[in-house]
């Protein structure tokens, strides 16, 4: 089976930037949105931190010695996450400053020369950049902090049941 994209270029092709004026105010909005990254960053190790202190604090209260050490373990390794989680921040919020900075050039490059045709290749560019890469770096963003997360959330949850079975079998 053959698909003709011959239309669809040709249709992109017949694009002005001031056609494309609202792809590239919602990516605006997309990379202002970006700063929400690092909400999803301090959120999953707020989490991670709240069950592990509750944890531990569960474990001192009802003195089971023996899983005292891994619960210290696990809060030593969520604050090596919050510390790698911080440079992951900076270097994220300074990409996105340089990212929404060359977006309000471009947005105001296309306002200026609005009439003109972007020409398929621009029009599929401004697609991508405006919405595509945006969406693509919050989507890697938030895989990255889950699979870090993930190894810890684990052995909280095993430390959880061991714990469960100690205090119980007593």
């Amino acid at each position: 089976m053959c698909v003709d994209f011959g239309p669809l270029w040709v249709k992109l092709g017949s694009l002005t930037f001031a056609q494309l004026a609202n792809v590239q105010t919602v990516g605006i909005g997309l990379y202002l949105a970006l700063a929400v990254i690092q909400a999803v960053t301090e959120g999953g190790v707020a989490a991670l931190r709240r069950r592990a202190i509750t944890l531990e604090a569960a474990i001192v209260s009802a003195k089971k010695q023996l899983l005292r050490g891994e619960a210290s373990s696990i809060l030593t390794d969520v604050g090596g996450l919050e510390m790698g989680f911080q440079r992951v921040n900076r270097t994220a919020l300074y990409a996105v400053l340089v990212l929404f900075t060359v977006s309000v050039a471009l947005f105001a490059y296309c306002t200026i020369w609005h009439d003109d045709r972007a020409g398929a290749i621009g029009s599929i560019a401004i697609m991508a950049f405006y919405l595509i890469l945006p969406v693509a770096i919050f989507v890697i963003v938030v895989l990255y902090v889950k699979s870090r997360c993930a190894m810890i959330d684990g052995r909280i949850t095993r430390l959880q049941t061991d714990y469960l079975t100690a205090a119980l079998g007593s």
